[in-house]
């Protein structure tokens, strides 16, 4: 059986805003549950981490989040455990760029599979444990493009639409569990899902938002970790943007 410390779940935590969620909750001397389908680099996440807090609680767990048969088993093993689940943050995911009429069956699957279903059979999963101890607070990772659109991005922008509406409804559903269900929506932040801008996209993007730059991990982290505390108490069911001004 796992230590008695209560942990925060955080998929995507090998880079880019997974992997600063889990160092901002580190620092804090939170215990952390790192996912990530590649066992490199969620080892490397991992002694990072504990080079930077070498007695913090961190578990790993390779998971594929398109496969939902691994989900389930990544909830069957922190049940198993007996593991104290407070916090879920939700953060994998990749983004498809193409034209609705370019992209393929397979694609859109693999979309949905990864934004929408990951997150509803985790949500489902965590919200069972969370009841134990009624309480517990799931941050999902929506984007910008959920409410303003981008062009060649259909399929990525309707997953992460449709994840306002999970926020609404389950928060609704386990409001009286006092468990808390919040997204963040972020705008263009400098992580590896950007990396094949090029300088002049990421300019004319910066130039786009109210504060002239592009957001950091560390931007989301922050929010994330705020809804993720006692302080944001008497906040469910909200998409939060954090894009610098990218919407006004």
């Amino acid at each position: 059986m796992i230590n008695a410390a209560s942990y925060t779940l955080i998929t995507g935590a090998s880079s880019g805003i997974g992997y600063a969620i889990a160092r901002n909750l580190v620092r804090q001397h939170k215990a952390v549950i790192l996912v990530a389908r590649n066992t490199e680099k969620l080892n490397m996440a991992q002694a990072q981490l504990l080079e930077l807090c070498p007695d913090a609680h961190i578990l790993t767990e390779v998971v594929d989040l398109s496969d939902s048969a691994q989900i389930k088993r990544l909830l069957s093993f922190i049940s198993q455990q007996k593991i104290n689940l407070e916090g879920v943050v939700h953060c994998a995911g990749d983004m498809l760029e193409a034209p609705l009429m370019m992209s393929r069956d397979i694609q859109i699957d693999q979309q949905y599979q990864i934004h929408l279903k990951s997150a509803l059979l985790l949500c489902q999963g965590v919200s069972k444990l969370m009841l134990r101890k009624k309480y517990g607070s799931i941050v999902l990772v929506s984007s910008v493009v959920a409410e303003q659109g981008g062009s060649g991005q259909v399929v990525y922008a309707s997953m992460k639409a449709a994840i306002k509406g999970l926020v609404t409804s389950l928060a609704q559903e386990l409001g009286s569990y006092n468990i808390r269900v919040n997204a963040l929506a972020p705008g263009v932040i400098e992580t590896p899902l950007i990396a094949h801008f090029d300088d002049e996209k990421k300019q004319q993007l910066s130039q786009r938002t109210a504060l002239k730059r592009l957001g950091e991990a560390e931007d989301i982290a922050n929010v994330a970790a705020f809804l993720l505390a006692s302080q944001s108490a008497y906040i469910t069911g909200q998409t939060i943007a954090v894009d610098g001004g990218l919407r006004l």
